[in-house]
Order: C-alpha cells, then structure tokens, then sequence
C-alpha cells in the first residue's frame, strides 16, 4: 500500500507525506521534500582554481560560498522523479563534461544536482576571493 498526501507546495518544492509498506514490516509514513532538481557547476579556471559564488542564504542566516547553481523548472519536471528528466541535457556547452548525479540529504529531500564540470575557463574582469585550505574554520 503506497500513499502520498501533499503537506505543502510552493513555488520551489512541496513536502509529501509517504505511506508505504515494506516487504517485511508494517506500513512507514515518512514526510518528504520533492524538489525538481538543479544544476551544478564545477568551474575550473585554466590554472585548476575554482570558481566559488558569494550566495546569501536565509535558512543559515549567512552570506555562503558555493559553487554556481540553478533550480530546474518545477512545470518543466511535473514533479516527476529526477530520472526521467535526466536524460535531457539541462546545460548546453562544449566546456561541460558529463553530468553527475548527486543527493544531498536522501532521507529527506528528494532534489538531485546535476554536477557537470566546466574546465579551461578564463577569469574576466571581477572581483574574485581566494580561499586557502588554512582560512578554514
């Protein structure tokens, strides 16, 4: 018996609740967040450095370091699961590699990235901030 009830939807995500039976237990109700899914960067520079984005994020309260991203269309997924959509190529250039999958939190969050590396890239004119492994916290 699998059941799924919408808690909550927004512009971004909805938060589900599951029903489900394993093979050899009794039924399981899980509260999870289904997500469509995003694309990640790994940007390399010609000389191996990565290129980091400032990003504010309001959950933490703090302005973040990360790696440039972008939430997939939640009407062009239909809130179908992250497979289905894999097979279209979410970014289009002759410096990405392949996509890598990546989950985060899958007990919780169902949101795959979508993890391509972009190599040989060229810095322009901005203001870019170097993080050295002995500035860590």
């Amino acid at each position: 018996m699998d059941r799924s009830e919408v808690l909550l939807g927004t512009r971004r995500f909805r938060v589900v609740r599951k029903t489900y039976r394993p093979r050899t237990a009794r039924n399981h109700r899980r509260e999870i967040i289904e997500h469509p899914g995003a694309v990640t960067i790994l940007a390399m520079t010609t000389d191996d450095q990565v290129v980091l984005i400032r990003n504010y994020r309001t959950a933490v309260e703090q302005e973040l370091l990360e790696l440039p991203a972008g939430t997939l269309s939640r009407e062009k997924t239909r809130w179908r699961r992250p497979a289905a959509n894999s097979k279209k190529k979410p970014v289009s250039s002759t410096a990405l590699g392949a996509a890598m999958p990546v989950l985060h939190v899958p007990g919780i969050l169902r949101e795959r990235m979508h993890l391509y590396l972009a190599s040989d890239l060229e810095i322009g004119n901005r203001t870019w901030i170097r993080v050295n492994r002995s500035s860590r916290r």
